[in-house]
């Protein structure tokens, strides 16, 4: 907590400022906000459902596969989806 204080007092004004030096503007947050997706299928349960046989569906299904299976000799993780 100490650190923390400590980087307020000290370097705080840095997050008003974007990488050039430029002050930011603050974007104003949207009224509502959709729960649902066009591009990831959402059910009642989170679960895929009916969208399985789509091609988003099978990659999900697969990285789902990878994430279960890391420690499995028979399953390489594709080095993309591992963290860095």
């Amino acid at each position: 907590m100490r650190g923390v204080r400590e980087w307020e007092k000290n370097w705080s004004f840095l997050k008003n400022y974007d990488p050039l030096g430029q002050p930011r503007a603050e974007a104003p947050l949207p009224s509502s906000v959709s729960v649902f997706s066009g591009q990831v299928p959402n059910t009642a349960s989170q679960t895929l459902g009916s969208r399985e046989s789509t091609p988003l569906g099978r990659e999900l299904m697969r990285m789902d596969r990878l994430v279960l299976w890391t420690g499995s000799r028979r399953a390489k993780p594709d080095p993309e989806i591992l963290p860095s």
